[in-house]
């Protein structure tokens, strides 16, 4: 069974209850932790954005710290398709990764959805994230992809695009009423490149009719 471990405030608990935890695969426990809403509005580059991205890097850090097993970091702002242990352990074991983390397509590596071999190593990348938010005026994906190249000995590898992201393919902003078009094979969706939480949880509804009808 994979762990998965997330973080959410009050104004993500609609993330939690219509999408990330009706999907959660059998297969996957969860580990929540609830965070003070020092951001007003949960939206992203908002008032105190800065403070709540400063405290999910250290969360993060201290779980890899602490971490006895591979897990799985996902932000709630997301919906499960299949089993996320199928390939995991195996693409570890193959690329010789630290982290294996979701494509976020001209952003990089994605902080908010990635599987994790922890280590005090490891852990330190998220901390030092954490000095370079202000440089990056809050924005926790630039400041973690600094971090990494700060870290040649930490190895990271973008997972396959069936742990998907619209705008990794896009590059654009989501809007209601723009197309969506997730792989055949999606195992998990995070509602990244779409910002405010009315839009993203139009993004999630769209993309999981749209995977719906298909299957």
């Amino acid at each position: 069974m994979t762990k998965v471990l997330a973080c959410y405030s009050d104004s993500h608990i609609v993330f939690l209850d219509r999408h990330f935890l009706p999907s959660l695969p059998a297969t996957a426990s969860v580990e929540l932790f609830h965070m003070d809403q020092v951001c007003e509005t949960g939206a992203y580059t908002d008032a105190r954005w800065c403070d709540m991205a400063s405290r999910l890097l250290e969360i993060k850090g201290h779980a890899i710290t602490f971490g006895t097993a591979p897990f799985f970091v996902s932000d709630v702002d997301a919906r499960f398709y299949d089993h996320i242990n199928i390939d995991l352990g195996t693409m570890l074991d193959t690329t010789g990764a630290d982290l294996l983390m979701q494509d976020d397509g001209a952003g990089g590596m994605c902080s908010g959805s990635f599987f994790v071999k922890p280590s005090k190593r490891v852990a330190q990348v998220f901390f030092d994230a954490i000095n370079l938010l202000p440089k990056h005026n809050g924005h926790d994906q630039p400041a973690l992809n600094e971090a990494l190249a700060n870290h040649p000995e930490v190895k990271a590898t973008k997972l396959p695009s069936r742990y998907w992201s619209q705008g990794a393919t896009t590059g654009k902003v989501w809007n209601p009423g723009d197309p969506v078009d997730p792989p055949n094979d999606i195992v998990v969706h995070q509602a990244n490149w779409c910002i405010g939480i009315e839009n993203k949880l139009s993004l999630l509804d769209e993309v999981r009719r749209t995977v719906e009808a298909r299957r």
